[in-house]
């Protein structure tokens, strides 16, 4: 029925105002350009924030490598570097926390609050589909970056929250 394919507004926003919180220290600000209720996560960088508390659930960011580098760069306000490092997945990671924290600040007094985030999770190579059971609302957004120019893919990010229905 076309009500599975209903995106929940209060959702929407959250990831949206969430993701630009997170890059707000960068500079960037990304262009909401779609939203699913799937989680293909098809670009090697993912950082994952576990979610507790009345509902458990996840929020990832998952980027191609040259955007990861890209954001770091505007974030230290240093050149492109050739190659990732600790201080790299460290800022990578600290803005899936602010999105995170962001999100959690969004819906505290929504039907989908939730109460803690974990430190967040850096995971790279993975290409992967979330697939869940019933019971698990999945609400992924696509940006586009404006500074990348528009035929490269990098351009392209994805930020994602998957809670459990209470």
């Amino acid at each position: 029925s076309m009500s599975r394919l209903m995106i929940d507004e209060t959702l929407l926003d959250a990831v949206i105002e969430g993701t630009l919180a997170g890059l707000s220290m960068s500079g960037i600000e990304p262009e909401p350009i779609g939203a699913t209720r799937n989680l293909n996560a098809t670009r090697p960088y993912s950082v994952l924030v576990n979610l507790g508390g009345d509902r458990n659930g996840t929020v990832t960011l998952n980027f191609a490598e040259e955007t990861v580098r890209f954001l770091v760069a505007h974030t230290f306000g240093e050149e492109m570097m050739d190659d990732l490092d600790d201080e790299s997945f460290d800022a990578i990671c600290e803005i899936g926390n602010i999105v995170a924290g962001r999100i959690k600040s969004l819906l505290q007094d929504t039907e989908w609050a939730f109460q803690t985030i974990s430190l967040p999770a850096l995971v790279v190579g993975a290409n992967y589909n979330l697939y869940h059971y019933r019971g698990i609302t999945t609400l992924a957004v696509e940006f586009a970056i404006p500074e990348i120019s528009a035929h490269r893919r990098e351009r392209f990010f994805t930020a994602a929250i998957t809670l459990m229905e209470t």
